[in-house]
């Protein structure tokens, strides 16, 4: 062994000191490296109150490794060798973890007094049982089941019984906005009472007064936005109480790389004494996707490895390997485990109105008429041919939308779109001397709302156009029709009298409400609607297949009876670009099924509308089956 380098701790400060008579270069550039100062001759430090426990943690264990390797000894001060020793202690706990959790894998049978504290109300199904075991019997675990499967519910349970014996004290929830009306709805629902329930908002002098009066409350919800601006001010609350944190549609910190909103929950996670992560979809896009959830799970890095390690893995495309190492950790309930009824898909096919007709054909006729061209150019091609495909989606739906900006696809009005102007002032001559048609599709959807209204029901209706939104919302006027899209504040976060929460919960609680016109891409995640809605009209969709899965699970979720009549209403356009999109998103969800039967789903369910399809391995195919149709069709 060869000579002892010394460490410790010093009002904040890491401080390593080499033996003088070491002449190792090498030695000292590891330490600069790592991030070491000069501080004298021989002696060097690094500011620990600058950094977060787990890099401070992965220093020194860096560090240790790094000087074994090289056959060095260390001495350790008292406090430096109590952080290495509460990292070696949780290493030694990990493999107990690893243990129980391999034990519950494929276990079936629960005695219900094990699982529920007595002021638990709610009947859960045998399949949501064996997951709030699994939450309960290991300090850290995942659940990613699919939506409207009671995730929400599962955490209460296991919260309750975590209470009742003493191990948890408060709960924090981290997620979306969306995602405060479902966490308050769902106590009420498990408890038959209110929460004592504080949301991290508001201006600095307000958050401060929160955390002054942090024994006022049990459950604690705060953005993922919000905690990357008040990490400190979190990290103090956790160290006060025995804390579950829980990380909802926690897919939202997938960054492999240094995101922002994934490194903040890396720098709390230390800090809790149980840990939970709820999404969906846990692989939205690929394999990295995993590897900031699990290590909020493991700060240790001990499940995954470092980043270096894991791209490693993800590189080889190892998913059994993935498989072995995470299957202990995480459950999963399957749409198929939910025993759902079985909804009704009902296809109403509309006739294009003359003017209608007339456009849709000309833009149809220009897009064919598109050959081969230089490679160079084959992109700018493409992205006009898109532009004219959207046009095509405009004219479709509601004619009146081609002479306004679409937000939705970032396509212009007539005669200011980039490289399709030619096209648009053909179209304007079309329409020139006409007058403006009523859309077929719109007037279809509000006969078909006030059916459904004048029978006692509430009505959601879809749709990816603002204009229709704002149109459905004069027309179906007398029957207090709520809307929502993109344009609509979040929660009372970002504006207290007018938000997206506050519709929602208008919809779900004023009887006198009878429509929710919404936009999927604003609208289809972390909201349920299955208490009060069992019919949806889809006025138009997109290529999206994920958000259009979504969106459908709005009102398709667990807590529905046997009895419950579930109704879907596809409305198209005969002859148009509609009957190619339901079509290919007939396709897209097949092939979702096959991958949600899979243990890692990747599904893109944040792709944004200004793409044509919600799969971006998928736009080309997409593509070359809105030009067989349009042939098709020509002929």
């Amino acid at each position: 062994m060869r000579e002892s380098l010394s460490f410790s701790l010093e009002e904040g400060k890491f401080y390593a000191s080499l033996p003088k008579t070491l002449q190792n270069e090498e030695i000292i550039d590891a330490l600069l490296i790592l991030g070491f100062s000069n501080a004298g001759e021989k002696k060097f430090s690094i500011n620990f109150d600058k950094m977060g426990l787990p890099e401070q943690n992965k220093l020194i264990l860096n560090l240790k490794s790094y000087l074994e390797d090289k056959n060095y000894s260390c001495d350790w001060d008292e406090d430096s060798k109590l952080i290495l020793d509460s990292i070696e202690e949780t290493k030694k706990n990990l493999e107990s973890v690893k243990s129980i959790a391999e034990s519950l894998i494929g276990k079936k049978v629960f005695k219900d007094e094990e699982l529920f504290s007595p002021d638990f109300k709610r009947e859960l199904k045998g399949f949501q049982k064996e997951s709030v075991s699994h939450l309960l019997n290991l300090p850290f675990a995942a659940n990613f089941s699919v939506p409207g499967s009671g995730k929400t519910t599962l955490v209460y349970a296991a919260y309750s019984k975590l209470k009742e014996i003493g191990e948890i004290d408060k709960l924090l929830i981290v997620g979306p906005s969306p995602i405060y009306l479902a966490w308050q709805e769902e106590f009420y629902q498990c408890f038959g009472k209110y929460p004592k329930l504080t949301r991290i908002i508001g201006d600095l002098s307000k958050r401060k007064i929160i955390y002054e009066k942090e024994e006022e409350s049990e459950i604690f919800i705060v953005t993922y936005q919000m905690l990357a601006n008040d990490v400190l001010q979190i990290q103090e609350l956790l160290k006060k109480h025995n804390f579950l944190v829980v990380l909802d549609e926690s897919h939202y910190i997938k960054s492999f790389k240094e995101g922002k909103w994934a490194s903040t929950v890396l720098e709390i996670a230390p800090y809790s004494k149980r840990k939970i992560i709820l999404t969906g979809t846990p692989v939205p896009n690929n394999l990295f996707d995993l590897w900031s959830q699990f290590t909020f799970l493991d700060p240790t890095e001990s499940l995954l490895g470092g980043r270096n390690k894991y791209k490693k893995i993800v590189d080889n495309y190892d998913l059994d390997f993935l498989r072995q190492k995470l299957s202990p950790y995480f459950r999963r309930i399957k749409k198929r485990d939910l025993d759902l009824p079985l909804p009704k898909f009902n296809i109403i096919k509309v006739s294009p109105k003359p003017l209608q007709k007339k456009i849709y054909s000309f833009i149809r006729n220009n897009i064919l008429s598109f050959t081969r061209c230089n490679p160079r150019e084959k992109r700018y091609i493409r992205e006009i041919q898109k532009a004219k495909i959207v046009r095509l989606m405009q004219v479709a739906s509601n004619p009146k939308l081609i002479s306004e900006k679409s937000e939705e696809f970032d396509v212009l009005p007539l005669g200011q779109q980039r490289g399709i102007s030619i096209l648009d002032n053909k179209i304007k001559e079309i329409i020139k001397g006409h007058s403006k048609e009523n859309s077929s599709k719109l007037e279809c959807a509000e006969e078909l709302a006030r059916s459904l209204v004048k029978s006692g029901k509430k009505v959601v209706i879809w749709t990816p156009w603002i204009s229709n939104i704002k149109l459905l919302e004069k027309q179906l006027k007398d029957l207090n029709p709520v809307s929502i899209w993109g344009d609509i504040p979040l929660s009372e976060e970002n504006y207290k009298d007018d938000n997206r929460e506050l519709r929602i919960n208008e919809f779900k609680t004023n009887t006198s409400v009878k429509v929710l016109i919404a936009n999927p891409g604003a609208c289809g995640e972390s909201i349920s609607l299955h208490t009060v809605c069992h019919d949806a009209i889809y006025l138009d969709r997109t290529f999206n297949g994920a958000q259009f899965m979504q969106s459908m699970d709005r009102i398709h979720r667990v807590g529905l009876k046997k009895d419950d009549e579930i109704n879907y209403y596809f409305l198209l356009t005969k002859g148009t670009i509609d009957e190619t999109i339901h079509r290919r998103l007939n396709e897209k969800i097949s092939k979702m099924h096959e991958i949600l039967k899979d243990d890692f789903n990747i599904i893109d369910l944040e792709s944004s509308l200004k793409d044509i399809n919600g799969l971006k391995e998928d736009e080309e195919i997409d593509y070359m089956n809105v030009l067989k149709d349009l042939r098709e069709n020509l002929t």
